[in-house]
Order: C-alpha cells, then sequence, then structure tokens
C-alpha cells in the first residue's frame, strides 16, 4: 500500500483533541540522536540494489477497503472534517493532541491494531518527542498525532480542520507542523505482525519493513540494536527510485546515526514512491520492532510488512483429480491451505506427496516423495515453490468371513462353558447312535418270529 506523504493527502484527515492526562513534558534532549543535516545520499553505495527481490515482495496486509483500525481505547480518539474540492468530508483519520505537557508511553492507551485479510499488524505508541514549538505552543494548544482509521499510517498535519459536519467549527487550538518553522515532532512505535487468529508474532525469514514514499520532509530509525538501518540490509528496486529526478535536494543516510532523512525545502515528489524495504531478523521481530517516525511537515507514513511469495500447486496421480484449488500464492514463511481430491471409481486417498523436501512447524522433515497426510500439508512452512501431489490407492474387496458357525445350544454361566456344551454335544451323538441300532434289532427280531 503507499502513502502518499503530501498535504492534499493529509488534507482529507486529521485535526486535534486536547489531552492533558499523560503527564510529563515531551520538551527534552532528543532522545533519538536525529538530525536533518549531513550523511550522504541514498544510493546504490549504501543501499541494495535488487529489482528481483522487490518485484518478488508482497505486502502482508493488502490495501482494501475492508481493512480496518481497532483502537485499544476508542474513548481517546476523535474524528473531524475537512474541505475537500469545496465540499466538508469526514476525515478518514482519527485523531489525538500532543501539548507540551503530554508524555506518551505504551500503557497510555493510544494503541491499535490493523486488520486486514489473512494478518493483523499490532501498533503501540511507546513515546512521543517535539522539539523547535517551545515559543508556539501555548498551554492549550495541540500537535495532531492521527491514524488512518483504514490503513493504520501515522500523521501530522499541516492545515486547518474542522469538529463539525458543515466545516464551521474549526478546530481552534491546533498548530500546524511547517517545514519552514524548523519543528519536529517523532512518534516511536512497537510493530508485531500476527497471522491471523493466532498469538504468536508472524517472524519467518524473510521479512521486510517497508519504508515507503520517504520524499516529504520525513526522517526513520530503528531502534532495536540488531536491526538498525545499514547498508546490509536496506533495499531498492533501483538507484534513481529513491531519489528525485528534477531536484537538488537528496534523501539523506546518516550512517552514524542509523537513519534515513529527507529535506523540506525545496519541497520535492519522487512519483516512484521512493521506498525502501529492510530486512528484519526473525529474532528481533519476535520481540517487536522498535521504530522512530519524524516529521517536519504534514504527511503520513505508512506502517507496512512485506514479505517473499511462493507459489504451491496441487495435482493428481492418475487414479483421481484435484477438485480444490490446484494453485495459491504463500508468504514466505507461512503455511499452505491444502486441497481436495476426487479419487476415481474403485479408488480412495491414500496421502499426498511433496517434490521438495519440507518442513513442518513443528520441526519435523519430511523429505520428497514420503508420505504426507493432509494434516502435516496444512503444517509445512513454504520457504520454496512447492508441488502437491495426491496418491490414491485401490479399494480393497470386504473378505468373505470363514467363521464355522455353531448352533446355539444354550449358555452357560461356567467361564468354560463353550468347550462343555462341545463336549456334551458330542457325547450326547455317541449315546443316540447305540439306541437307533438297538431299535432297529428288535425290529428284525419281531419281524423273523411272526414268521
Amino acid at each position: 500500500m503507499k502513502i502518499h506523504k503530501k498535504q492534499k493527502l493529509i488534507g482529507a484527515a486529521i485535526t486535534v483533541a486536547y489531552l492533558s492526562s499523560f503527564g510529563t513534558s515531551v520538551f527534552a534532549d532528543n532522545p533519538y540522536g536525529i538530525v536533518y543535516s549531513g550523511g550522504e545520499p541514498l544510493s546504490e553505495s549504501n543501499v541494495n540494489i535488487d529489482p528481483t527481490l522487490i518485484d518478488g515482495l508482497q505486502p502482508l496486509i493488502k490495501d482494501s477497503s475492508s481493512n480496518t483500525v481497532v483502537f485499544e481505547d476508542a474513548s481517546k480518539w476523535q474524528t473531524v472534517y475537512d474541505i475537500i474540492d469545496g465540499q466538508c468530508t469526514l476525515s478518514n483519520y482519527k485523531y489525538v493532541g500532543i501539548s507540551r505537557n503530554n508524555s506518551i508511553n505504551k500503557n497510555s492507551g493510544l494503541n491499535y491494531t490493523i486488520h486486514g485479510g489473512d494478518y493483523d499488524l499490532k501498533v503501540e505508541l511507546d513515546g512521543v518527542y517535539i522539539e523547535g514549538y517551545d515559543d508556539v505552543l501555548q498551554d492549550n494548544q495541540v500537535l495532531a498525532l492521527a491514524v488512518h482509521s483504514r490503513s493504520g499510517a501515522i500523521a501530522t498535519t499541516s492545515r486547518d480542520y474542522y469538529l463539525d459536519s458543515t466545516c464551521t467549527n474549526k478546530v481552534s487550538n491546533l498548530v500546524p507542523i511547517h517545514g519552514a518553522s524548523g519543528g519536529h515532532i517523532y512518534f516511536q512505535v512497537n510493530l508485531k505482525p500476527y497471522r491471523k487468529g493466532s498469538n504468536e508474532v508472524f517472524a519467518p525469514e524473510g521479512l521486510y519493513l517497508g519504508i515507503t514514499d520517504i520524499d516529504a520532509a520525513q526522517s526513520y530509525k530503528i531502534l532495536n540494536d540488531e536491526n538498525k538501518l545499514s547498508p546490509s540490509n536496506m533495499y531498492a528496486s533501483s538507484a534513481e527510485s529513491i531519489q528525485p529526478q528534477d531536484s537538488t535536494q537528496r534523501n539523506m543516510y546518516l550512517a552514524s546515526g542509523n537513519y534515513i532523512y529527507s529535506p523540506y525545502e525545496p519541497a520535492f515528489d519522487i512519483p516512484s514512491g521512493a521506498n525502501l524495504y529492510v530486512s528484519v531478523k526473525p529474532e528481533v521481530q519476535k520481540d517487536g520492532l522498535d521504530l522512530v517516525f519524524g516529521f517536519t511537515g504534514g504527511a503520513a507514513s505508512g506502517l507496512e510488512y512485506y514479505a517473499k511469495q511462493f507459489t504451491v500447486t496441487y495435482d493428481s496421480d492418475d487414479n483421481g483429480s484435484i477438485t480444490g484449488i490446484k494453485e495459491e500464492k504463500v508468504v514466505a514463511g507461512d503455511v499452505p491451505s491444502g486441497s481436495e481430491s476426487e479419487p476415481k471409481e474403485g479408488y480412495e486417498l491414500d496421502y499426498w506427496v511433496a517434490d521438495k523436501d519440507v518442513t513442518l512447524k513443528d520441526g519435523t522433515t519430511i523429505e520428497a516423495g514420503e508420505e504426507l497426510t493432509l494434516e502435516q500439508l496444512k503444517e509445512v512452512i513454504v520457504n520454496q515453490d512447492i508441488k502437491f501431489t495426491a496418491i490414491h490407492k485401490i479399494i480393497e474387496p470386504e473378505e468373505e468371513s470363514s467363521d464355522i458357525k455353531v448352533p446355539d445350544t444354550g449358555s452357560s454361566t461356567d467361564n468354560g462353558s463353550g468347550l462343555e456344551q462341545t463336549t456334551i454335544y458330542i457325547l450326547g451323538s455317541l449315546m443316540v447312535i447305540p439306541l437307533s441300532y438297538i431299535v432297529a434289532l428288535l425290529c428284525r427280531k419281531k419281524v423273523n418270529f411272526d414268521k
């Protein structure tokens, strides 16, 4: 998702509500060490130029009208109206106000979660720092901290906004932020992505943070010691895509401070978006990525994660056919959805096989061609293109029973009743035969007597 940082975008956005419950002053020595001077231009000397990698990246949370942002404490976020093309319009942003007496931390209740598609992104507001506004902000005046209600982008404003649907009741205590004033505001956030419905942080190999549209007097700094911005972990599609072609101003990288900034005067825009992608180590992401967004004017910064994606295909042997999905794109480090197979008459599904060695979520390795149940297939960690094939077997006919049936001659409570009944039956038969023989002899004697 691309977030444009110019006033036209923010013009549809934000105003400020005055909050006074956060305690200590935000006016102190700059804790982030960000200075908008020095460094060297972003270029192939400090950024990995890899168009193939960038082309293969996909956002975890795709730009969709069905995306939503859920605020931890919705009562602290308010809406605003703005005049767009002559019409009073409800803003897409929720906002709070940051005054000279406000201090924000992770316990301030300003956290929120972006819900979109198969993934969620939890955003924790851990701090705010303001500099250069000591003589401007009065006791009841504020700067903007705004969040887009669908994308979750974090923003500031340099415009006037209104509290009513007729745009007649302007927010009077808002101080617009302008680069020319020399003031800065910094928002510190902690970012944790999750699979939808999971409580486990999504932290696979091949995860990238998108630092996008860096051309509106903004700055960016990662605080995690093991993942600071450096030439080893920053990527772009081309050197031209991260610098304006019609301006002497440059987007800069300060190696000594491990941060990026873009100048404000004169303002410039890069049509390609000026997007950087930073590889994120799994062990760092599990604890959350600590990121600082700096603003010197009205702008917005997207909160975006990207990952490689691979193709998973489903096939069948000659004794069946795939009736479920035949192909899907799976983000690196995630698991496939699985599919269904319809066997031919006389066959049934036996198992699945993969065309490559695969590893399950529990760490089990199953070699190519070895049997997989459908449940195991759905636990495969995808880190390459994989083809799964359904294997079917002939349905074996049921064998006829060869048990000899013995007449039921009654029941017995004795444990050996079966043996005793058989014995009695045999003895009884033996007794019947002599009696018959005797009767026959008697009849024969009678006939002879008559003669």
